[in-house]
């Protein structure tokens, strides 16, 4: 699904900021694969991910840009804000 040009024009083409560009549905956009064609570095990446988290968790003070509810989305089989969760950093440790 990444090649296709309709969805990633110039797909082999180095471009992250594509990802600002426009929002991609689940069909669209999918980093990890799935069954037999499942990325093997998958598991070593939600890790990592995981590890970055922990620590600016830890180190850092965050609070809600704003109070007011949130609406819910469902995408997939998984419920989330509908446009995400905005924070403000208070206060880092260093």
């Amino acid at each position: 699904v990444h090649y296709r040009e309709d969805l990633y024009p110039e797909p082999l083409r180095f471009r992250p900021e594509r990802f600002l560009e426009r929002r991609f549905s689940a069909f669209e956009h999918v980093p990890w694969g799935g069954g037999a064609r499942r990325c093997l570095g998958a598991a070593l990446a939600h890790y990592e991910l995981k590890l970055v988290l922990a620590t600016l968790l830890r180190k850092t003070d965050f609070r809600l840009a704003s109070s007011a509810p949130e609406r819910a989305s469902v995408r997939a089989a998984n419920v989330g804000p509908k446009r995400g969760v905005r924070m403000i950093v208070e206060r880092v440790e260093r």
